[in-house]
């Protein structure tokens, strides 16, 4: 009898194909163990928070993968963005007319050298909206702020996105922990006493300075900006996930689309062997070339093989589709040591059916591990679950 796999996996795809995604991040700076957990924790934080399910995460060193398990092709730029972003937001009180005054006079500041005459305890940064009358001493392309800022994104509790009443756009609703609440209000109750504004800086740039109306806003403020809906909606997500402790970029991207395709592939028939085996008459070779498009749809326990294996010689994640939801810690050492090898070809030879829904399979593999050559037979666990076939025990 012959078998047909279908359901293979087209790479060039249209752009509102959808796939998963494997991103692979570099962190710019040396961190501790801690600071690589909460990096990982902020990044799953973010996808969650945008709906999706929950992502397959691998830490190693300074490299950080991630599988986002559904996508559009043409979304990607948002949800690099949504990852790579710093999203480091900052309160800081405006400096006074008097201190602004004073650093305007000093010599060159008007002439490029705002930076460095800023007073002490202060930040010159680049205005978002030059102001007039009252506030003409705003007016400038930098302003003077506090160095130190009043709350940070680690202390937002809570965010959400919502129309902006007073000007057109969107803007972001912030709620502030206890602690956090206590050192806003105790500066705006400072800034209100002198007419006062406070900047809200987001990764290092003004979104607003708005002038403080009130000595106690009791944890809650708004971040304007005309925001479109949906960069208000990814702010809100940055906030509420919190901030990275260290910079991160994208190195590199694999995208395979769930498009289907009919690919001639058969899987040939068996003959019976020793003990219960039974042997395919042509074995199914899989290398890197031949495994480029597979991921047959599991229909068969011979379709879910193939497809962890062309998964693995093509060296992205789409292996753990065919892994059971349920891992059990016998099956994650396994996967663990065999993320480890380089596979070079594996060949399908033989299947023992235990009963219905259970089988073993049998195995050549050519691999490398930690740069030595390694061959040889070996066999795996498959089981239907939930309707679909797992491989529930790989050979290692």
């Amino acid at each position: 009898m012959h078998w047909v796999l279908a359901g293979l996996m087209a790479v060039s795809s249209p752009q509102e194909e959808e796939g998963c995604a494997l991103l692979t991040f570099q962190i710019q700076e040396k961190v501790t163990e801690e600071q690589r957990d909460q990096i990982a924790n902020v990044l799953r934080r973010r996808i969650n928070h945008r709906g999706l399910r929950e992502p397959w995460f691998r830490i190693a060193q300074d490299v950080i993968e991630i599988q986002i398990p559904c996508v559009r092709r043409k979304d990607l730029e948002e949800y690099r963005t949504l990852l790579t972003k710093e999203a480091s937001l900052e309160l800081r009180p405006v400096a006074s007319k008097a201190s602004h005054e004073e650093w305007l006079a000093a010599s060159g500041t008007k002439e490029g050298k705002w930076k460095e005459n800023a007073p002490k305890g202060t930040e010159a940064v680049e205005n978002n909206e030059k102001m007039s009358g009252e506030f003409e001493y705003l007016g400038f392309d930098f302003i003077l702020v506090s160095k130190t800022p009043v709350v940070t994104g680690a202390d937002v509790k809570n965010a959400s996105a919502s129309p902006a009443l007073a000007e057109s756009g969107w803007r972001v609703d912030f709620e502030l922990s206890e602690e956090g609440a206590k050192r806003f209000d105790a500066a705006a109750k400072e800034l209100y006493e002198q007419r006062g504004l406070l900047a809200i800086l987001l990764d290092g740039r003004i979104q607003s300075k708005p002038r403080i109306m009130s000595d106690k806003f009791g944890g809650r403020g708004q971040i304007t900006g005309r925001f479109t809906k949906l960069e208000a909606e990814n702010l809100a997500v940055l906030l509420r996930s919190g901030p990275l402790p260290a910079g991160i970029r994208l190195v590199n991207e694999v995208f395979i689309s769930h498009g289907a395709k009919k690919s001639g592939f058969e899987i040939p028939k068996t003959r019976e062997g020793k003990d219960g085996w039974e042997e395919y008459e042509t074995p199914i070779v899989l290398t890197p070339a031949t495994a480029k498009d597979l991921a047959p749809v599991q229909d068969s326990m011979e379709a879910a093989v193939v497809h962890f294996y062309a998964a693995l010689l093509r060296k992205d994640k789409r292996y753990q589709e065919v892994l059971p939801k349920e891992r059990s810690d016998r099956l994650k050492r396994k996967m663990a040591e065999i993320e480890t090898w380089a596979f070079k070809e594996v060949r399908l030879l033989g299947v023992k059916r235990k009963k219905e829904g259970k089988c073993t399979f049998r195995v050549f593999l050519k691999i490398e591990v930690n740069g030595k050559a390694d061959e040889g037979r070996d066999s795996g666990e498959a089981e239907r679950i939930d309707g679909k076939w797992c491989v529930t025990s790989p050979p290692t």
